[in-house]
């Protein structure tokens, strides 16, 4: 039987993590994470078509503070999740306002192409404001889009400030 030494100093065991966020997180995530004790192992696409990223990560089993490091880690997934609720409720009100007046404008050119054998005139005052409700979308949506960026803005940016702090907790704990 081979000479086996119970403990080894150069061993270390690793617990792994995988997770899945949008594209648009990823540079944050990357940035932060080591700061919790993980280290990047790789950051892959996870469908061609998908606006999803996948980064695995791997970290010291036996690292210090790891229930304090734990603990700021699922606090600054929860500030993360909240910064990306914010981001994407800048778009859903502009976008749903804005398909709103586009169907309006499809049922109004639609009514206007079935009218025009039975009353020509009747027909093109349908179609005007089916041809507005199909161009003013996209100023609609820039313009509620604008405005819900500039409301939300301060909460977005007291966010991050909480996000860094966090992390900055973390790092002085690794350290």
């Amino acid at each position: 039987m081979p000479n086996i030494k119970k403990e080894n100093p150069d061993f270390i065991g690793y617990e792994y993590r995988e997770i899945n966020i949008n594209n648009k997180l990823v540079d944050l995530y990357l940035d932060n994470y080591p700061n919790f004790g993980w280290q990047i192992i790789s950051a892959e696409k996870a469908q061609p078509v998908n606006s999803k990223m996948i980064i695995k990560l791997k970290r010291n089993r036996h690292i210090a503070n790891k229930q304090e490091l734990t603990r700021l880690q699922r606090k600054f997934e929860a500030q993360l999740s909240q910064v990306d609720k914010l981001e994407r409720e800048k778009t859903v009100r502009a976008s749903a306002t804005a398909l709103t007046i586009g169907f309006l404008g499809s049922v109004f050119l639609a009514a206007s192409v079935m009218l025009f054998h039975y009353n020509i005139f009747l027909s093109f005052v349908l179609g005007i404001p089916g041809l507005i409700g199909w161009i003013l979308p996209y100023w609609v949506y820039t313009n509620i889009k604008t405005r819900r960026s500039q409301e939300l803005s301060p909460q977005i940016n007291k966010l991050y400030d909480l996000l860094y702090d966090t992390c900055e907790q973390a790092h002085k704990l690794l350290t």
